[in-house]
């Protein structure tokens, strides 16, 4: 595991679950929230945002969070790893309202500096409009690669819990010469 994709519809836990896997697996994080968004909630253009995101794509080691769709082909073939988190819509709305009420005002951090955690109605339609896609998605990318990469379809916490468990922290060997 050197290169993880995790997806899933918002409120799925894709963030937490990739910062809990970097700090354990010892690989690099990056949140395509904190990359696509610009201070102040402004969008950064989709293809200063695909630029990024290919840059990253090229190394050798990272956990990528994130949805975006100017970059996910590419990403799922250079994965060695992928993570669907494939949630109730009642669970991701209800984690959403949440993380509103206990961070409102305050910037996560898996954001862009300056984006404040607040209600969005729209955002709230938006989870539930994709209540139906986000798992076909997912499902269809996890078939595609089962068998040539390591692929996990998460559907309750426990399952998540147990993922990480079973993950060891890299080990890398040195020689002397």
């Amino acid at each position: 595991m050197q290169r993880v994709m995790i997806t899933g519809g918002p409120g799925s836990g894709k963030s937490t679950l990739a910062r809990q896997l970097g700090k354990k697996a010892g690989l690099p994080v990056y949140h395509i929230d904190q990359l696509a968004w610009l201070p102040g909630w402004e969008m950064r253009k989709r293809e200063d945002t695909a630029s990024i995101m290919h840059d990253i794509q090229k190394g050798d080691q990272w956990i990528i969070d994130g949805n975006y769709s100017g970059s996910i082909e590419d990403r799922e073939q250079r994965a060695d790893t992928i993570i669907f988190l494939d949630f109730p819509v009642s669970v991701r709305l209800w984690r959403v309202l949440l993380r509103i009420i206990n961070s409102n005002g305050v910037v996560r951090p898996d954001m862009a500096p300056d984006c404040p955690e607040r209600f969005d109605w729209d955002f709230m339609k938006f989870i539930w409009k994709t209540r139906k896609t986000y798992p076909k998605s997912g499902i269809t990318r996890i078939k595609r690669n089962r068998g040539t990469k390591e692929c996990h379809h998460l559907r309750r916490t426990h399952q998540v819990r147990a993922f990480l468990e079973q993950v060891s922290p890299i080990v890398l060997l040195v020689h002397a010469i």
